[in-house]
C-alpha cells in the first residue's frame, strides 16, 4: 500500500491518503455509533423492564426526551473539581452524590471524565422501535402527565473508553444516576449515584 502512494505524484499522494484517513475514520466513527444504539437499546429496555416488575398493576409510558445533561452535569463538576485540584469540594461532591472512592477510581478518572463530556446528547428522542415490550408506548411529549401512566425518564447512556461502565440518569419508581457494568456480555446495577426519593 505505502509504495502505490510512494510511486503517485505528491498532490495525488496527499489525495489518496486523505481518502484513506478519512475513510478509516467514517468506518471507526460508524462502528462507535452502532455499538451505542445497540447498546442504548439494551438498557433502555432493560430499565423499563426492571420498572415494569416493580409496578405491575401501573401502565408504563417512556417519556421520548433522552437529554443527559444531568449526569454531564455531574461529571462535568468532577472534571473541573479535578482540574483546580480542589479537593474539599470534590469530596463533598463525592459525599453528596454517594460516589465512593471504589466508583471514583474505576469510573470517574480524569480520561474517562473529559471523554463521557464528549458524549452530551440534547437533541435525540426514544421512539418506539427502541422498545421491545410494546405494551409500554413512548410518550408523544416530554410534558405528557397522565395520571393513570407512570412516565419513565431514561437518559442516554454515557460510556467509558473501554465500553464496560456506563452511566444512565433515571427517573421511574427510583431515580437517580445508575452506574451499570458489563459483565459476561451482561449489564449489570454497579452504583446508583444522586439517589433522590419521591
Amino acid at each position: 500500500m505505502n509504495k502505490i502512494i510512494y510511486n503517485l505524484k505528491p498532490q495525488k499522494a496527499f489525495l489518496v491518503a486523505s481518502y484513506l484517513l478519512f475513510l478509516t475514520l467514517f468506518l471507526s466513527f460508524r462502528t462507535i455509533n452502532k455499538f451505542e444504539s445497540t447498546e442504548d437499546g439494551v438498557l433502555v429496555n432493560q430499565i423499563l423492564e426492571k420498572t415494569k416488575k416493580l409496578k405491575k398493576n401501573r401502565t408504563i409510558q417512556l417519556n421520548p426526551v433522552n437529554d443527559n445533561s444531568f449526569v454531564i452535569a455531574l461529571v462535568d463538576s468532577l472534571y473541573h473539581y479535578q482540574l483546580m485540584n480542589d479537593t474539599k469540594k470534590l469530596e463533598n461532591l463525592k459525599q453528596e452524590n454517594n460516589i465512593d472512592e471504589t466508583v471514583y477510581k474505576t469510573v470517574f478518572t480524569k480520561k474517562e471524565l473529559s471523554n463521557y463530556l464528549s458524549q452530551k446528547n440534547i437533541s435525540n428522542n426514544w421512539k418506539s422501535d427502541d422498545i421491545n415490550d410494546k405494551s409500554i408506548e413512548v410518550a408523544s411529549s416530554g410534558n405528557s402527565k397522565d395520571a393513570e401512566k407512570l412516565n419513565v425518564f431514561i437518559s442516554k447512556p454515557i460510556y467509558s473508553l473501554n465500553k464496560k461502565f456506563c452511566l444512565v440518569y433515571v427517573k421511574s419508581t427510583w431515580s437517580g444516576i445508575m452506574v451499570y457494568k458489563k459483565e459476561k456480555g451482561m449489564w449489570k446495577e454497579f452504583k446508583l449515584l444522586s439517589p433522590m426519593l419521591h
